[in-house]
């Protein structure tokens, strides 16, 4: 629940108090789902919650995975992979996962291994789509592959064109490239991979290191459009919850808000004074950035008055020494949770959790019956990946045949004849 304050007529930010010092003043129900942990290895933490916003995937790109019940603050489990993971999520509910390892895409039901998919190999990024059952990949090379996770099949493959070849030769031949760009690690790979997925009509999106972004759909071999959106390699990529605006950034020190109902035009541009590694929209649009050791909120980044990035602070916090590894703010609830090099960590920021939830979908207080019978709704009213359109109203419209020839209808006048009392008798 979104415990969310009026604010008064001077519209002051939160920059200039801790979180510590909000937490103080929040209810106790609220107080026990903020949870941090220090873990003892010293990997990148990643932090995922689930659609119901009760249940919390961490891993590390180790091979350690855990799911935590906020609501009760109890570890579902938790195990080691041994194995290198580049990426994770949470499938249809809260019992299945799906992490991208070294040699394929593997799918636990509450850390028990159930599939290995080989045919996704070598897979940096992932997304489901739970509308679709759709498990989305981003393979090292730039190939899109849609997994199809009721019948187990990749049903789609799309070639997005990633070129990994320019970025690997300047890097290697300017060392100020390479100072701009940042050492090679072998925890997160030689590139920045980004994928984002529009929750309005399922559209990808894929950041290249050309500064230019594609959209790509299942059912279209090449990608539906190419938006030139930075000079340099594009790290984030957001989309708020209706589908019209698009958020990036690159290396460049600006961050983009772009307009998706007008093709595409920049609606604002914000001049940031650092390179801010990773982005994170809330429901209620509340944009939180993360680098080196410090994570800022921003509010109503919509706003076209904003040139400079400091006007639209709201909120600071630091992590204490440890690198930013991860965004992810819980659904339904003021808390962002951010996952460093030592653990993870939760914050309050409030406003920035929408409190209004359908309870027939995505509820946080849904029962074992209710998600069993939503999980059989679902696969009867799943949408067929080639419906994935650019358009977000595409669903539930009819669709006419333009090539048929529709005869017109030929309405006959009939003159008006005042009836008698025979006419009975008489079939006109």
């Amino acid at each position: 629940m979104s415990f969310r304050e009026e604010e008064d007529e001077s519209n002051q930010n939160l920059f200039k108090y801790k979180n510590a010092y909000i937490q103080k003043h929040i209810p106790k129900k609220l107080q026990n789902i903020l949870i941090e942990r220090e873990l003892p290895f010293d990997y990148y933490y990643h932090t995922k919650y689930d659609s119901t916003g009760r249940y919390k995937l961490v891993y590390n790109s180790q091979g350690y995975q855990s799911v935590i019940d906020t609501k009760k603050d109890k570890l579902q489990y938790e195990q080691e992979i041994s194995d290198h993971v580049y990426d994770g999520t949470f499938l249809h509910n809260e019992l299945y996962t799906a992490l991208a390892q070294n040699k394929a895409v593997y799918t636990y039901k509450q850390g028990v291994e159930t599939q290995c998919i080989r045919e996704l190999k070598n897979m940096r990024k992932i997304s489901f789509m739970p509308y679709h059952f759709l498990l989305t990949c981003l393979q090292n090379d730039g190939v899109i592959k849609y997994f199809d996770t009721s019948i187990g099949k990749v049903v789609a493959t799309v070639d997005s064109q990633f070129n990994n070849n320019s970025y690997s030769k300047s890097t290697a031949s300017s060392p100020e490239k390479t100072k701009l760009y940042g050492k090679k690690s072998k925890t997160n790979g030689s590139f920045n991979y980004c994928l984002e997925i529009n929750p309005a009509n399922g559209i990808t999106y894929i950041g290249h290191q050309n500064g230019t972004v594609t959209l790509h759909k299942p059912s279209q071999k090449e990608y539906i459009l190419k938006v030139l959106c930075h000079t340099s390699l594009v790290k984030n990529i957001q989309i708020d919850r209706t589908g019209n605006y698009m958020i990036t950034n690159g290396i460049d020190n600006v961050i983009k808000i772009w307009d998706i109902r007008n093709l595409y035009q920049s609606y604002n541009k914000i001049d940031t004074q650092t390179n801010h590694e990773f982005l994170k929209l809330s429901h209620n649009n509340y944009l939180a950035t993360g680098f080196k050791n410090k994570i800022h909120i921003y509010k109503d980044i919509f706003n076209t008055n904003y040139k400079n990035i400091e006007d639209a602070l709201h909120m600071q916090e630091t992590t204490h020494g440890s690198l930013v590894r991860s965004l992810c703010y819980c659904p339904y609830q003021d808390i962002l949770s951010a996952g460093h090099t030592h653990g993870f960590k939760s914050l309050i920021v409030p406003g920035s959790g929408d409190p209004i939830f359908d309870s027939c979908e995505d509820t946080p207080f849904r029962t074992k019956k209710q998600r069993q019978n939503l999980e059989v709704r679902r696969l009867l009213e799943k949408i067929p990946f080639e419906l994935i359109s650019e358009e977000n109203d595409i669903i539930g419209k009819f669709k006419f045949d333009s090539n048929v020839n529709k005869e017109p209808v030929i309405v006959k006048k009939q003159e008006y004849r005042e009836k008698t009392a025979l006419d009975r008798f008489y079939n006109e």
